[in-house]
């Protein structure tokens, strides 16, 4: 299984941080407290994280996000988001509800 058919095939956070640890993928923690703040003032969605990694030799990205789907008197899941960016593998979104 290539590297992006494993990311486009996890399903839960558990998954994530699964991927995020095999392949030695780090927390850049300033570029996560930085859009959180971008974030801060939305009820509705926001940063969980910003993961920097290497894929065959490439820097690679992981950027986590999670969305409110809920609308008034309509609760729904929250919907986290994970896009992983390289420049030899191109692009690769994964989104699950919790």
């Amino acid at each position: 299984m290539s590297v992006k058919e494993e990311f486009s095939a996890i399903k839960d956070d558990s998954g994530l941080t699964q991927f995020l640890t095999k392949h030695g993928f780090v927390e850049d923690e300033a570029a996560t407290a930085k859009e959180k703040e971008g974030f801060a003032r939305s009820i509705s969605s926001g940063v969980l994280g910003i993961y920097f990694g290497q894929i065959n030799g490439q820097l690679a990205t992981i950027t986590y996000t999670w969305r409110d789907q809920s609308r008034t008197f309509d609760p729904q899941p929250d919907l986290h988001t994970a896009v992983l960016f390289c420049s030899s593998l191109g692009q690769a979104t994964v989104a699950f509800e919790v």
